[in-house]
């Protein structure tokens, strides 16, 4: 670990006893360092075997209030505010703040290189698809924020070389130092997502996505064709080895190194400003992965394998091809009557459910069923595909409902009904679906106040869509 102890024996506190909250401490306790553990819940509320697993930590329950000055670093999760007061005070003081991300970059340093993807959408599936087709090619993990914590990969034993492809959210850049860099770092793209997090500033959201670049040992990947990207990172981008995936620039005008879409050739790529671009993937409608935007995902995953320095195989291309769409994302759950029901739970933003009606929609054949939490993101720009693609929009409860009234209401042809619950939501879209349409579950945000997370909102969804 790269952090200096004081102290004789380094101490260190641990905000929150979650999933990752037990991966850290396990994690600390292994390597002898004295552990503290604040969490603002009882102590009755976690079983009493869970706590014995961890006897060597010392806890301070219902609190998450303490002296930073007492530690020689904070390990907070993910998804937690960095408002709280100690980890205010902690950075204003320069005392370390860390996530579990950060540790693990730190420890992986001396194993391998680290592919990190970012984005606003897209980058559980690219990470999902790198991991799959790097399997083919050189030992790999997939960790980050896709499941339980990368600290607990740590204990295995692993060879030198191993890649580790990493998803990170903004919320785990935020505490990215200099040190924690990425060999490759990918932005799928930035849309309006998570700005109640940033003061509602696109600005500052942007500065969050660049972290874990270093200037001269990174190389990034960005989407050229993405307005987000364009207007928000470009200006603020510092990089020596830059690549570029366009669709909208012909392999035979680009001149930045890439991935460029060729309509007879497939996609084609070009490592430096002097080659020409090669094929790398034909035949590119034969995927499992539908839509556009799952091209520009493969499009990444591609040129990540190149930059590792590894030759793309059939076998690889093979696992690329055959990838299904991952659970609660643009997921067909069934056709009933000649209606389409697709599960796209994993929709939290506005532009996400842009992607979704483009994916499945044709003229005026969905029925939309959206709504949930404010996070400060604008849905205007979503009134041309609306007005495309939706017939009827049904709302679920939450506080984004103003805002998709005020898109339906400027949109052509759309029908609008709000509605108490998923079910009743279901049950109506079932009701006024007729054959060739596709009823959407693809909220646009999170219901934290009706669900615990996505998948419990989409797993429901397919529950009430079976006994329909």
């Amino acid at each position: 670990m790269a952090i200096v102890s004081k102290r004789k024996n380094p101490k260190v506190a641990v905000i929150g006893f979650g999933v990752t909250g037990k991966s850290v401490a396990r994690f600390l306790i292994s390597r002898g360092i004295e552990t503290h553990v604040y969490e603002s819940k009882r102590q009755q509320d976690f079983p009493e075997t869970e706590l014995k697993k961890f006897s060597e930590a010392i806890f301070h329950f219902e609190t998450n209030n303490f002296d930073p000055k007492e530690y020689d670093y904070l390990v907070t999760s993910p998804g937690a505010s960095l408002e709280i007061p100690p980890i205010q005070k902690a950075l204003a003081l320069n005392i370390p703040v860390h996530n579990d991300l950060t540790l693990f970059i730190e420890a992986w340093r001396k194993i391998g290189k680290i592919v990190g993807i970012t984005g606003s959408n897209g980058k559980t599936t690219t990470a999902s698809v790198l991991y799959e087709a790097l399997k083919r090619l050189t030992p790999t993990i997939l960790a980050g924020n896709i499941g339980n914590s990368p600290l607990d990969l740590l204990d295995i034993h692993y060879s030198k070389d191993v890649v580790a492809v990493l998803e990170i959210s903004s919320n785990q850049l935020d505490l990215f130092k200099p040190e924690h860099y990425l060999d490759i770092y990918v932005l799928t793209n930035l849309s309006s997502n998570h700005l109640d997090r940033y003061h509602g500033d696109m600005d500052e959201y942007a500065l969050s996505k660049l972290r874990g670049i270093n200037k001269t040992k990174t190389k990034t990947i960005i989407c050229a064709d993405d307005s987000g990207t364009q207007k928000h990172i470009l200006k603020k981008l510092r990089c020596d080895d830059l690549f570029v995936i366009s669709f909208k620039t012909s392999p035979e005008q680009a001149t930045l190194p890439g991935i460029y879409l060729d309509p007879r050739q497939g996609l084609m790529c070009k490592m430096d400003a002097r080659s020409r671009p090669k094929p790398v993937f034909n035949r590119s409608d034969e995927r499992a992965l539908l839509g556009l935007h799952n091209l520009y995902n493969i499009s990444f995953v591609l040129l990540s394998i190149k930059l590792l320095g590894l030759e793309i195989s059939a076998p690889a291309i093979k696992a690329i091809r055959n990838f299904t769409p991952l659970e609660h994302r643009v997921e067909k759950v069934c056709q009933k009557k000649g209606v389409l029901y697709v599960n796209d739970s994993k929709s939290t933003s506005p532009d996400s459910i842009r992607v979704a009606l483009e994916t499945v929609g044709q003229t005026k054949n969905v029925i939309l069923i959206a709504g949930g939490d404010d996070k400060n993101m604008s849905f205007d720009f979503l009134t041309e595909v609306f007005s495309e693609k939706v017939k009827d929009l049904i709302i679920l409860p939450g506080e984004i409902a103003p805002k998709l009234k005020k898109v339906a209401s400027s949109a052509k042809g759309v029908t609008v009904r709000e509605v108490t619950t998923l079910a009743e939501a279901t049950n109506l879209a079932a009701g006024k679906a007729v054959s060739g349409d596709v009823v959407l579950l693809s909220p646009g945000s999170y219901s934290r106040n009706y669900f615990k997370d996505y998948k419990e909102r989409g797993a429901k969804f397919k529950e009430f869509v079976r006994d329909l």
